[in-house]
């Protein structure tokens, strides 16, 4: 059972990267999952500042060079839908997909970076996913829809995020195996230096995935983005 994933117009995408990562994934099209518009806590709590009570002075004597704020969670909602209307081979597949995506951000701490809302912060975690029922799919114009909900922690809620997008022309992709072909990396093992063109890879090259041939490669369009910090406030 495929996962069915719509166009919609204007669709801002929705990216996690977690820690140890060098790039950033898209929610949607890794997972089909969309992640919902949602209204973002833009008013953070300030921690009560540290203080003296001096006896012989009026008021406090508060350490107030620079405010910290208070860590916070909030709840994101994802769509997900199959090709077919509801069956059991529809709910089996959604679950499938929904478990992957926790598996993923179930260890360690991650960024993430709404492309709508254009807020993005680090040092993320998962705090809860809510288990959802039978009721919870529905049919969607010949689909099966699930709509899940989730609560993450923001342990640094003081730090921006944002996202840096590269074209990184000139690589080609595997058709067999995925495996991309990066002319800034080359492939030194095989003899291909950094910087090597595409076109200047001898015929003989096979791929270090899978051993597939040169021909077996095709132009690889995808951008590459990273979430990388903005600000600090």
């Amino acid at each position: 059972m495929a996962i069915y994933v719509p166009k919609i117009k204007n669709y801002a995408p929705f990216y996690i990267q977690k820690d140890g990562d060098v790039l950033a994934t898209d929610v949607q099209k890794v997972f089909g999952i969309t992640i919902l518009a949602q209204k973002y806590p833009l008013q953070r709590k300030v921690k009560t500042p540290y203080k003296n009570d001096f006896k012989d002075k009026n008021g406090d004597d508060e350490y107030t060079t620079y405010l910290r704020y208070e860590a916070f969670t909030y709840t994101l909602k994802g769509c997900i839908l199959t090709e077919e209307s509801t069956s059991d081979a529809a709910r089996s597949a959604i679950y499938a997909q929904v478990i992957a995506f926790q598996e993923f951000l179930a260890n360690g701490s991650f960024k993430f970076y709404s492309d709508w809302t254009k807020f993005g912060f680090q040092d993320v975690r998962i705090d809860e996913f809510a288990e959802p029922d039978e009721s919870a799919f529905k049919d969607f114009d010949g689909h099966c829809r699930l709509v899940f909900s989730f609560t993450v922690k923001v342990n640094d809620p003081a730090t921006r995020i944002t996202c840096e997008v590269n074209d990184n022309p000139g690589r080609y992709k595997c058709a067999t195996c995925g495996y991309v072909y990066d002319p800034a990396v080359g492939d030194p093992e095989a003899g291909v230096a950094p910087g090597t063109v595409w076109a200047d890879v001898q015929d003989s090259w096979s791929c270090p995935g899978c051993e597939a041939g040169k021909d077996s490669f095709q132009p690889y369009t995808e951008k590459d983005v990273k979430l990388v910090q903005v600000s600090t406030n």
